[in-house]
């Protein structure tokens, strides 16, 4: 569909001490978008794409210095930081 939107749900995993989680979109090996998502926020990410060109479609997610705590020197948790997708779904 023309003009449609691609949704993409989920839960993120962010530093203790910012509550965010910095990502880079790429759709077809295109950059979209920089955006910040926060702990307790709306965890929607929303992409503008035009679906009668593609029969598929490359979504990327760059996680942005995805620095576990302890490499903050903030804490002692070593888990890297990202995003958890729960769904995807496409409106118009």
């Amino acid at each position: 569909r023309s003009g449609s939107v691609l949704n993409l749900l989920g839960d993120i995993f962010a530093n203790k001490k910012d509550g965010k989680l910095n990502l880079k979109i790429f759709l077809n090996e295109k950059f979209v978008k920089e955006i910040v998502l926060k702990k307790n926020g709306n965890n929607k990410l929303s992409l503008n794409i035009e679906c009668q060109n593609y029969e598929s479609f490359l979504i990327d997610l760059l996680i942005i210095n995805p620095l576990s705590e302890r490499e903050l020197l903030s804490g002692l948790n070593t888990q890297k930081k990202g995003f958890l997708l729960k769904s995807i779904y496409l409106s118009n």
